[in-house]
């Protein structure tokens, strides 16, 4: 497939918290537009549940201290925290692959609002200026003609 000289093939990388998914943006020898999956990740550490990583015996969350452990933990939401930056972590570092991988391509990224900006603070200052297009939106289960009226409507392709 050959592309039009004025058309420089795109990485499209687009996530929600838990999935992942890679598309190559190029340009048909008639000049319509093209993507291409080339990758597709689910990411385990967006579906672990809390309650399965801290319990006590009875199956409750614990307290911390050891004269009332049946209570109910208070501050789960540290955890939660946290497995939501591993989980932010774990896509930048797929990010970062893919990005080497197709090192020559400009990068659109499309992310839900709050999962898009702490995800480009995790990613090196190389990928960061390849990030032609910065897209809010959650377009994880969207499918190719929604994701491409999508991509026209924000300019990446025309």
């Amino acid at each position: 497939m050959r592309l039009h000289n004025e058309f420089k093939p795109m990485l499209i990388l687009i996530t929600d918290h838990g999935h992942l998914k890679a598309f190559r943006l190029e340009k048909t020898d008639f000049g319509t537009p093209h993507l291409e999956p080339i990758h597709e990740e689910e990411i385990q550490e967006a579906h672990s549940k809390i309650i399965d990583q801290v319990t006590d015996l009875a199956g409750r969350h614990g307290k911390p201290t050891h004269t009332d452990w049946g209570g109910l933990m208070g501050d789960d939401h540290h955890l939660r925290a946290e497995v939501n930056h591993k989980a932010l972590k774990h896509l930048a570092s797929s990010l970062n692959a893919i990005s080497k991988k197709w090192a020559e391509e400009n990068i659109c990224l499309i992310a839900p609002p709050q999962v898009l900006n702490p995800l480009i603070e995790l990613l090196p200052s190389s990928i960061k200026t390849r990030i032609q297009f910065q897209i809010r939106r959650d377009l994880i289960k969207a499918n190719y003609e929604q994701l491409l009226k999508v991509l026209k409507e924000h300019g990446v392709i025309h």
